[in-house]
């Protein structure tokens, strides 16, 4: 099978694996009492044991490996979710055990630490979650899962909310007597991973609705900014090394999917808080000297779900773009010797007799070239790298991890909150007094056109105006409108990848539109219009595997190449 790579848009390339670093890891299928969610208020289950009279068995000590507890719509391409790290921590909070057995945790009610209270006991296991950081938003129109996991080895707790439904409005949903889901029915074995690869873009995944005629989005494109941005969108680049998911529960064709460790699939595998994603993203400028290599960071743990039969995928990405202002990074380079495209000065800086030679096109990031397979450009010019792709290619590719650029001349980090579907997305536009056309608003002081910072670098983000506080009393984006037009509404079409119990590849394609806030720094926002919507799709393939190795195509469940 040859290495297939995926566009991912421009502040990240696309590849999505779900490994399970959980082989021995067991699903246990919960009988669903109640759940209650009001959003930014709380998020609360009770689930106990699937029979009558029947217990958990409590495999795994959450207060030596730590948890993390899961709530997701599924059903609804466009739904909610939102996961919560349980860690161990000293007294009072986080984990201890009760001297009636079972565990407690206990959190500081905090927006990244909300849930006060959550119990694991033989015979019922339950969890409230308060305040801020419940982003859950209602209604909830899908059936609302939850996935409460014990490290990488212990026992997966796997709830279904269907039931009855005693309410479901704008305010609150609320559910009760939930039954068990039915066990695994996907594959001829348990699936613990699902790859997704993007690959070279083509043709036409979406459009915008304007107040003139349609716009068509290109496939494999990243869009970004309102109605005056100055930086045109872009081609993404594909990505060698898949990012790797864990199958946290399956029931029936449904798969939870949560963040791979490290220690399963090394850092290239790895889709936790803090691991890295992707090769570097090039996003180049009409004025050079403005041009950005972005390297794209989880800011918090990859989530999301699929169904086997369908193939249909739905993946949360919290990702942040590391910007370095590069400009153009290799104004000069080496012709002819033994390392043709190396960054020099002069034609003595080029081995194997060289010259050095002006390069007319522009480079923002560091060149892993694959001709030599050394870095041309950047602070390990000259040393080995391995490509982060093979299939888009360009005087700007292929980049790679193993070719970084100095710190200095990092700008900031750009939230980049992605939310892929294989549905169709579609996001309209609003208007409000001061502005019209408005498609991510955040509080804005109409006098100065600051936007408001609740905390460095976090803005408000607001529906209305009457969300908003003096002296920041507007609600709006930078400038009305999307992608350098006067557009009411974006939409971006993806295409589910059918059955994939086989085990097999399949294409597919997911897309995602999302709100892009106000980074605060001025050279990102001024030529990027920021705030304002982004709108990206990745054409690829998706694929499901095992830790027994049962994958087709010859593909090892633990390569982390693709």
């Amino acid at each position: 099978m040859r290495r297939n790579g995926g566009i991912l848009w421009a502040w990240l390339a696309l590849l999505l694996t779900v490994r399970s670093g959980v082989a021995e890891a067991q699903s246990v299928h919960m009988a669903g009492r109640v759940v209650f969610v009001r959003h930014a208020r709380i998020a609360r289950f009770t689930a106990v044991p699937p029979t009558p009279g029947g217990s958990f068995e409590l495999d795994g000590d959450p207060t030596l490996l730590g948890g993390r507890l899961t709530f997701l719509e599924v059903g609804n391409p466009d739904g909610n979710d939102v996961a919560y790290d349980l860690p161990v921590q000293a007294s009072p909070r986080g984990w201890r055990a009760l001297a009636t057995g079972g565990y407690r945790y206990r959190g500081a009610g905090t927006a990244d630490d909300p849930c006060r209270m959550v119990i694991i006991k033989r015979k019922v296991v339950k969890a409230a979650c308060r305040g801020a950081g419940v982003t859950l938003a209602n209604p909830i129109s899908g059936e609302v899962h939850v996935a409460l996991t014990i490290g990488d080895d212990g026992d997966r707790y796997c709830a279904a909310f269907g039931g009855n439904e005693i309410r479901n409005d704008d305010v609150m949903m609320k559910r009760t007597s939930a039954p068990p889901k039915a066990p695994c029915a996907c594959g001829a074995v348990p699936p613990t991973e699902l790859r997704f690869a993007s690959r070279a873009p083509s043709g036409v995944c979406g459009g915008l609705t304007t107040t003139s005629d349609p716009v068509d989005l290109d496939c494999g494109t990243l869009y970004f900014g309102g109605g005056q941005v100055g930086t045109p969108p872009f081609v993404v680049t594909d990505m060698e090394d898949p990012t790797t998911l864990s199958v946290d529960c399956c029931s029936d064709q449904t798969l939870i999917l949560g963040p791979s460790s490290q220690a399963s699939g090394g850092a290239k595998g790895c889709s936790r808080k803090g691991c890295p994603f992707g090769p570097p993203l090039v996003v180049p400028n009409p004025n050079p000297p403005q041009s950005v290599c972005v390297y794209p960071v989880y800011t918090d743990d990859a989530r999301g779900t699929a169904r086997c039969d369908t193939g249909e995928v739905r993946i949360t990405l919290p990702i942040a773009g590391e910007a370095y202002l590069t400009g153009d990074i290799l104004p000069r380079r080496c012709s002819g010797g033994s390392s043709p495209g190396l960054r020099c000065s002069t034609s003595a800086d080029c081995p194997g007799s060289g010259t050095c030679q002006l390069d007319p096109t522009l480079q923002p990031c560091p060149i892993c070239n694959p001709t030599t397979g050394v870095c041309n450009g950047g602070m390990n010019n000259g040393m080995a790298c391995v490509p982060g792709s093979d299939e888009v290619s360009g005087a700007t590719f292929p980049t790679s991890r193993d070719c970084p650029v100095s710190t200095l001349v990092k700008v900031g980090d750009i939230p980049l909150p992605l939310s892929l579907t294989t549905g169709t997305s579609v996001k309209p536009s609003f208007d409000l007094f001061g502005q019209q056309r408005i498609f991510c608003a955040f509080c804005r002081d109409p006098e100065t056109s600051a936007f408001e910072q609740v905390s460095p670098g976090i803005a408000r983000p607001c529906t209305s105006n009457a969300d908003c506080k003096a002296p920041y009393t507007r609600c709006q984006q930078r400038n009305g409108g999307a992608f350098s037009y006067a557009a009411t509404s974006i939409t971006e079409v993806g295409a589910p990848a059918g059955s994939i119990d086989d085990f097999a590849t399949h294409d597919a394609t997911l897309v995602s539109i999302f709100c892009l806030p106000p980074t605060f720094i001025a050279i990102i926002d001024a030529p990027s219009d920021l705030p304002g919507p982004g709108a990206v799709s990745f054409p690829g393939r998706v694929q499901l595997g095992s830790p027994d190795g049962a994958f087709t195509d010859a593909v090892s469940p633990l390569a982390t190449r693709w």
